[in-house]
């Protein structure tokens, strides 16, 4: 759409140049809602699969089961993966920005703020699992030793716009963590980037190296990870992403994943979703290598930190990386990297 017929003719004909099928549209702002109405389509749609997470999680049902039986309906039906949190440039914001525009109007947008409540929340989900996971080799966040592998947004790039991982790392640390983070893609975190405030840089994630961590966090799964030295030198490990059968015990082991975990035994490693996916939490006691023995097991554990109700929700227009704020009015004045309720940013968005 172009603000004349002979502008969209133009634009038409440059872009036809690389692309095979243009779609004309009557106007500027029309071409400008559906990009918007694309991405805040799988923002809702992510904040929708990842409530239904939670619930199969309380409820004790496989919900890998439940997306890949949906998904074989040959019509009507998208799959979408619940995960760590939204990242990029375009779904953790583009929704926000239509928000802001609609309620100039005098309409509330419900669906988008709802699930921005529901994909702010997640990071914090993260922690507050891995922090239960501890407890139950009787250590606690405070003062154990993490590494979150992977901080780009998704894999194989080197972008960590809106990453959850970095708020993963940021909670972790406001805990008493000691957080270290591994990425190939990324060789060095500048703390004008994360809410921790400090430089870091990128730790090699091999073999020898990893079982001085309490616990490894794969948060983005870069396909150069050996994820073979995860599964036997980490004595805790958590990942986005379930992994095919030569990288998680199977049936015929003692080690078993949490009940909404599933094993996509079939999948080949660099065919694994880059979308994000639940956590599949192993702890291993009584050995220094090799594969979880027999005294592995998995943990299920039910966060504390959820919001009740919209007042307190995170993600009404919380940006993200900023701390987890206390029950009353939505985004407060005092909320570091937020954006204003019904006063989205003067100059585009706040960061």
């Amino acid at each position: 759409g172009g603000l004349t017929p002979e502008c969209s003719r133009l634009a038409g004909a440059l872009y036809g140049s690389a692309i095979e099928t243009i779609v004309p549209v009557s106007s500027t702002r029309v071409a400008e809602m559906v990009k918007l109405l694309e991405n805040t389509f799988r923002a809702v749609n992510i904040g929708l699969v990842n409530e239904l997470a939670l619930m199969c999680d309380k409820m004790n049902i496989d919900v890998w089961e439940v997306v890949d039986a949906a998904k074989t309906k040959p019509f009507g039906f998208m799959a979408f993966y619940p995960g760590p949190g939204l990242g990029g440039h375009c779904i953790p914001i583009d929704p926000f920005y239509l928000s802001w525009k609609a309620k100039q109007t005098g309409f509330d947008p419900r669906f988008i703020e709802l699930a921005g409540h529901i994909n702010a929340g997640m990071p914090h989900y993260v922690v507050d699992k891995v922090g239960e996971a501890l407890n139950t080799q009787r250590k606690s966040i405070n003062g154990s030793k993490v590494l979150i592998a992977g901080i780009a947004y998704k894999r194989d790039i080197d972008d960590m716009r809106e990453s959850p991982a970095l708020d993963v790392m940021g909670l972790l640390q406001a805990r008493g963590a000691v957080v270290s983070y591994a990425d190939p893609f990324v060789p060095v975190l500048h703390g004008r980037e994360w809410s921790g405030r400090s430089d870091m840089t990128a730790v090699p994630l091999q073999r020898g190296a990893i079982a001085q961590y309490d616990c490894v966090v794969i948060v983005t799964d870069h396909k150069s990870f050996d994820y073979d030295a995860i599964v036997a030198e980490a004595g805790l490990w958590w990942t986005r992403a379930t992994r095919s059968r030569s990288h998680i015990p199977t049936s015929s082991g003692s080690a078993r994943p949490i009940p909404w975990a599933k094993r996509h035994t079939s999948r080949r490693p660099d065919r694994w979703p880059s979308a994000c996916r639940p956590f599949t939490l192993w702890t291993r006691s009584g050995s220094s290598g090799g594969r979880p023995s027999s005294s592995a097991t998995s943990t299920s554990v039910t966060p504390s930190f959820w919001p009740r109700g919209r007042g307190s929700a995170p993600g009404r227009f919380a940006r993200r990386r900023s701390t987890y704020p206390p029950p009353g009015p939505p985004c407060p004045s005092s909320w570091p990297r937020a954006t204003r309720h019904r006063g989205f940013p003067s100059a585009s968005r706040i960061f």
